[in-house]
C-alpha cells in the first residue's frame, strides 16, 4: 500500500489524481497526472512504481491513439506448436523489407511463467528471415542459420533472441541476445554478419561497458544522425546503449567492439525505459520506439511503449505519451523504419504472436512532446471528481 506521507508532499494532489481520474471517467487527466508525477524530481521510488501501474490503465491502444494505423500479421511458417513474435525489421539497399521474426518453443502462463514444451526444459529459439511484399506479406521465409563452429555452453536457454535488425553501408546485420555463450547464462549481446539469403556469415559476442552486467535491448542507429555529425562510413553505427542517463555509444562492426562515447543525465524518460527498435532519421533527428517496464500488483508485468525523439546533437528529447499495440500486457518493439512517408513497427504481443503496423510519419511527429517537469504542466483547477477513496485504497485492486 502506497500512501502519501505529508500533506505537503508536492506530488501528492498527483498521485491521487491518479486515482480519482479513472473513477470519474477522465482518462486524459489521469494520464497526464500519471506524467506529472513521474517527470517531478525527488519523488520516492515507491510512489513511481505505483503510479507506472496506475499509468497503464490510461495508455491507449494504438489504433485508439493513431486511427489511421494498420495491423498486419506477420506468420511465417514455424515448427508445429512453436510461436512467432518480436520481430526485427529493416529496408535492403534494393527496397527489399526484410523481418526477423523470433520463434521459440515456450509461452508465457497467465501468472508471467514460462511453460517450456521440451523434454529436457531448455529453451529453444529460432530466428526467421522473411522477405516481405508491399502490403508486408511474406514473399518468402529461410532460417537463420547459424556457423557451423559456434561454441555454446549447457545453460539451457539456446539461440538468437531479439533481431535488431539494421544496414550498414551495402551489408545486412543483427543486433541479438544470447545465453548459451557464458556458464552462468549470463544475457550478451552478440553481433550477425547476415546473408539475406538466411545465412549467418559471422558473429562476435560484444562486451558492454560493466563486465558481469546482463546486456539486451541495444539501440543502433546511423551515426550522422545523433551526437557525431559524421558519415559511418560503413565501419561503425551508433547505439543507445541507456536511455536515462543518455548513453551513446559506438559499434565497430568490423571486430565487434563498443566504445561508449557519451554519458548525459537527467533525460527525465525514467530508469524502467529500456531499448526497444533501431533508430530512423528523420527530418529533426533519428526516432526510435522504446518500452517501459510497470510491475502490476497482481505481480505481472506490462510493457508499454513510446516514440522518442533525438534532435541531431542528442542534446534534446521529445517523447510520445506510452502506448499498448494490441493489449495491456507484455509487448516488444524490436523494428522500425521508414518506407513511402509511413512507419513500420514490428512488435510481439505475449511472446506468441508477431506484428507489424504501419503508420503516417507525419502523425506520429505530431504527438511528441518535450520530456521534463515544470510547474506549468499542473493544472489551475482539478478536473477530475473526488470519489472519497485514497490512492492507497486503490492498491491491491484489478482494474
Amino acid at each position: 500500500m502506497v500512501e502519501p506521507t505529508a500533506p505537503e508532499d508536492p506530488w501528492r494532489d498527483d498521485f491521487d489524481r491518479t486515482v480519482w481520474a479513472w473513477r470519474a471517467g477522465d482518462r486524459e487527466a489521469g494520464a497526464r497526472a500519471c506524467e506529472r508525477v513521474l517527470a517531478r524530481p525527488g519523488v520516492p521510488e515507491a510512489v513511481a512504481f505505483r503510479v507506472r501501474a496506475n499509468a497503464t490503465w490510461y495508455a491507449p491502444l494504438l489504433t485508439e491513439w493513431l486511427p489511421r494505423c494498420a495491423l498486419t500479421p506477420l506468420v511465417p511458417p514455424v515448427r508445429p506448436g512453436w510461436t512467432r513474435f518480436n520481430p526485427g525489421l529493416t529496408v535492403l539497399g534494393d527496397g527489399r523489407v526484410v523481418a526477423a521474426v523470433r520463434s521459440s518453443n515456450y509461452r508465457l502462463t497467465p501468472d508471467g511463467g514460462y511453460l517450456v514444451d521440451d523434454p529436457e526444459g531448455v529453451v529453444r529459439t529460432e530466428q526467421h528471415l522473411v522477405t516481405l511484399n508491399a502490403d508486408l506479406g511474406p514473399v518468402d521465409a529461410r532460417l537463420l542459420a547459424g556457423p557451423a563452429d559456434r561454441v555454446v555452453t549447457d545453460f539451457p536457454v539456446l539461440g538468437y533472441e531479439d533481431a535488431r535488425l539494421f544496414v550498414s553501408g551495402a551489408d545486412l546485420f543483427a543486433l541479438c541476445t544470447v545465453r548459451d555463450r557464458e556458464p552462468r547464462g549470463l544475457a550478451q549481446m552478440v553481433l550477425l554478419a547476415l546473408d539475406p539469403a538466411g545465412a549467418v556469415l559471422g558473429e562476435v559476442v560484444v562486451a558492454g561497458p560493466e563486465p558481469g552486467r546482463h546486456e539486451k535491448n541495444w539501440a543502433p542507429f546511423a551515426l550522422s544522425a545523433v551526437g557525431t555529425g559524421r558519415r559511418d562510413g560503413g565501419e561503425k553505427v551508433g547505439v543507445v546503449y541507456g536511455w536515462d542517463p543518455l548513453v551513446l555509444g559506438e559499434l565497430h562492426l568490423g571486430g565487434g567492439r563498443m566504445v561508449v562515447r557519451s554519458r548525459r543525465g537527467g533525460t527525465r524518460l525514467g530508469p524502467v525505459v529500456r531499448g526497444g527498435s533501431p533508430g530512423v532519421p528523420v527530418a529533426d533527428g533519428v526516432l526510435f520506439v522504446v518500452h517501459e517496464v510497470a510491475w502490476m500488483p497482481d505481480g505481472t508485468r506490462r510493457y508499454p511503449h513510446r516514440f522518442v525523439l533525438l534532435d541531431p546533437d542528442g542534446s534534446r528529447i521529445r517523447r510520445s505519451r506510452p502506448f499498448f499495440f494490441l493489449a495491456r500486457g507484455i509487448e516488444f518493439a524490436a523494428g522500425l523504419v521508414e518506407v513511402g512517408g509511413d512507419l513500420l513497427v514490428s512488435f510481439g504481443v505475449a511472446d506468441e504472436s508477431a506484428w507489424i503496423a504501419r503508420i503516417p510519419t507525419a502523425d506520429v511527429l505530431a504527438r511528441l512532446e518535450p520530456v521534463g517537469y515544470s510547474p506549468s504542466m499542473v493544472p489551475t483547477q482539478d478536473s477530475t471528481v473526488r470519489t472519497g477513496r485514497t490512492a492507497g485504497e486503490w492498491d491491491g485492486r484489478r482494474r
